[in-house]
């Protein structure tokens, strides 16, 4: 009978916490590395770069354990979101002036942005690239443990762009890449639109030159694209795992948002857009297999006092993050028991 096991872990930034502390906990149950449970691992954005750490090999062996990449965000967040000092300074002196919240407001200015995020990327590329390339190193993304699936998006072709470990190089949708540096895949994937600036990728031979942002802006839940990507044919028994980084609870009730434009809804359409596709996508997989083959995780933000931004990477955040991780843990315990009975059977 043909097996296949896939792992889906969705996008959300910093929030990538939430999933990782899940995966550890599995691999404690198991005593097994992720990418030995696994046929595939499908990740966007921060679910991608796990997704390709988990699968990042030292010999034989995964380089890294589940607990070992929540660490990478622990200790390197301030620095993956970090603005140029210039502008870190400028930002506080606006922050201090009189009334700069309320003014802020009145323009449609999010809770957590500056003048400056309105016209720039909020955070340069320097940061992230700096944490990744000391995680990721040099590997290419054809040498995974075990196959890694990861989404971006073209936004000079405006089209959908897979890292597939392994891709069928003669049967090309849209564009499948394997022959490609690990890091530039974890770049591509988490290039958020306004958070981060797009990240340029020379695809086969020099071919073309892909302009990359993040794959949040199409499958922030790759799980059904990973399905029909590489589930193979003849599959009888099928377990298939989705993991979130948080269900968001903020509610736009008519009468506030009745009146906003494109700056006001430059930040909260981002986060309703993900965060739809990733509901919309995990209930079409449940709807499309047999009971008790498709698991999915996911925590409400509000339950955990857990903000919705991204980029929120203060000790407060972290640490509540890592709260409502134990709590879904906690409340998902039997389920979780189940699925690793038959990830090892």
């Amino acid at each position: 009978m043909a097996r296949f096991r896939l792992l889906s872990i969705d996008g959300g930034g910093i929030r990538g916490i939430l999933p990782g502390m899940v995966l550890a906990e599995i691999e404690r149950r198991t005593g097994k590395p992720i990418s030995s449970l696994f046929d595939v691992l499908a990740g966007t954005s921060t679910g991608g770069i796990l997704a390709l750490g988990l699968t990042l090999r030292e010999g034989d062996r995964p380089k890294y354990s589940a607990s070992e990449l929540v660490d990478m965000y622990v200790t390197n967040g301030q620095e993956i979101f970090s603005k140029s000092q210039p502008w870190e300074t400028l930002d506080a002196i606006a922050d201090g002036l009189p009334l700069s919240r309320e003014v802020g407001e009145l323009f449609g200015i999010p809770r957590n942005e500056d003048l400056h995020d309105l016209v720039r990327p909020k955070y340069p590329a320097d940061g992230r690239r700096a944490v990744l390339r000391r995680y990721l190193g040099d590997a290419r993304v054809a040498d995974a443990l075990a196959r890694v699936f990861v989404t971006s998006y073209d936004t000079a072709l405006r089209v959908p762009v897979f890292f597939d470990s392994q891709a069928d190089e003669d049967q090309v949708y849209f564009d499948q890449l394997r022959d490609v540096a690990v890091l530039d895949a974890a770049m591509a994937t988490s290039a958020a639109p306004t958070y981060f600036p797009p990240h340029r990728v020379e695809a086969r031979e020099g071919r073309r030159t892909l302009t990359l942002v993040d794959g949040g802006v199409f499958a922030n839940d790759p799980v059904a694209l990973a399905y029909a990507f590489t589930r193979p044919r003849d599959v009888q028994d099928e377990i298939i795992l989705s993991l979130g980084t948080g269900s968001m609870t903020r509610s736009y009730p008519f009468e506030e948002i009745r009146s906003w434009g494109a700056i006001r809804w430059a930040i909260p359409v981002l986060y309703t857009m993900m965060d739809g596709q990733s509901e919309a996508a995990a209930l079409v997989m449940s709807r499309m297999l047999p009971e008790g083959r498709m698991f999915r995780w996911q925590a409400l933000l509000g339950e955990g006092g857990v903000p919705e931004d991204m980029d929120d990477a203060s000790p407060g955040t972290l640490a509540r993050i890592a709260a409502l991780a134990q709590k879904l843990v906690k409340a998902k315990s039997d389920e979780i028991d189940h699925a690793c009975e038959l990830l090892t059977r």
